[in-house]
């Protein structure tokens, strides 16, 4: 049996669907590939480039993508005319003008391949304008054009957008399935043995299933700096009890990264570890998403009641809100201290 996407870990249903689409030529003029930060949303879409290229796709003896003739080397290397990104880069938004250019481009004859292909990654910051200027192409797709949209949800994708794109789910991993990862599969497998068993077991808690972000925390700097992160979270949780007082809660809170996506980063590591101290109480048997075990979550959940709780976590998911606009970072850390000192 033929091997689609042999550089992709996992997902094994979702290879073979749109695998075989490619063989047939019956793969959707557009893909809405779904699933968080890290989860190999990227690099899906750019296997499916390849796919679609490859000069052996024919060619049944050789695994889809083969990913060694001119054209997969090509495309991986991003050295290929017909594969456009289109990226928010250091704005919060892809605005209507990237799009305008996307549907220019894509009503021209392709250069030096059978498809053209056109990522849009954060898909859902697309603003509403951006989407309706994409629906044109979407209705009514140049042939041998696709487009492929990145996203961490649907929910921001407008409906009339949605529903002329098929949606490929992509699922989080088991902490075993990274490990063996980490261990067999990666080209840092090497950095595996070099990291301590309580840095291994935050790496893995904070990759949340992600084997990206794994990958990014093996790095024996970034290690360490995750070692911090979740330091910082677990001295702001403590901080956020009424017994302590408020000038430690603004020195931890001050301590947050100034980057926006580093913020946001901060900000979705704590909201992690308040979803396991709120529901380690109710089901002794969740799965945990930050601490290491339950006695840890427990721990941490002491003076913190469960309305408490519940406000602090409607409060943390209104900053990150904040932190995807134009809003100042440092605003909204002074905000977060004055909301939490008075619930």
């Amino acid at each position: 049996m033929r091997r689609y996407f042999p550089s992709i870990f996992g997902n094994a249903a979702v290879k073979e669907r749109i695998g075989r689409a490619i063989e047939a030529s019956a793969l959707s003029h557009a893909l809405l590939l779904v699933g968080p930060d890290g989860c190999g949303k990227r690099t899906l879409a750019r296997e499916i480039s390849c796919a679609l290229n490859c000069e052996r796709r024919d060619d049944e003896a050789y695994p889809l993508p083969c990913g060694e003739c001119r054209s997969c080397r090509r495309i991986k290397d991003g050295n290929f005319t017909d594969i456009m990104r289109v990226c928010r880069g250091d704005r919060a938004t892809i605005g209507v003008d990237d799009v305008r250019l996307l549907k220019e481009d894509a009503y021209l004859s392709a250069t030096e391949s059978s498809y053209k292909a056109y990522i849009i990654e954060d898909a859902e910051r697309m603003t509403p304008n951006a989407q309706n200027a994409l629906l044109k192409i979407l209705e009514e797709p140049p042939a041998n054009v696709i487009i492929l949209l990145l996203a961490t949800s649907k929910d921001k994708i407008l409906t009339t957008v949605n529903s002329r794109a098929q949606t490929v789910t992509l699922q989080r991993f088991g902490e075993s399935d990274i490990k063996d990862y980490l261990l067999k599969h990666s080209d840092k497998a090497r950095l595996y043995s070099r990291v301590s068993p309580e840095l291994l077991d935050g790496i893995l808690m904070s990759s949340d299933g992600r084997i990206g972000r794994a990958l990014e925390l093996i790095d024996d700097k970034t290690a360490k700096e995750n070692g911090d992160d979740r330091a910082l979270c677990e001295r702001i949780i403590s901080a956020m009890r009424h017994s302590v007082p408020y000038s430690e809660l603004y020195a931890a809170l001050s301590a947050l990264p100034q980057s926006r996506v580093e913020f946001s980063a901060a900000i979705e590591l704590l909201i992690s570890a308040l979803r396991d101290i709120t529901l380690i109480r109710l089901d002794g048997d969740v799965p945990l998403l930050f601490y290491s075990s339950r006695d840890a979550a427990l721990t941490a959940a002491k003076d913190l009641k469960t309305k408490r709780l519940l406000a602090l976590y409607e409060i943390l998911s209104d900053a990150l809100q904040d932190a995807s606009k134009n809003v100042s970072v440092s605003a909204i850390a002074a905000d977060l201290g004055v909301k939490i000192k008075f619930i």
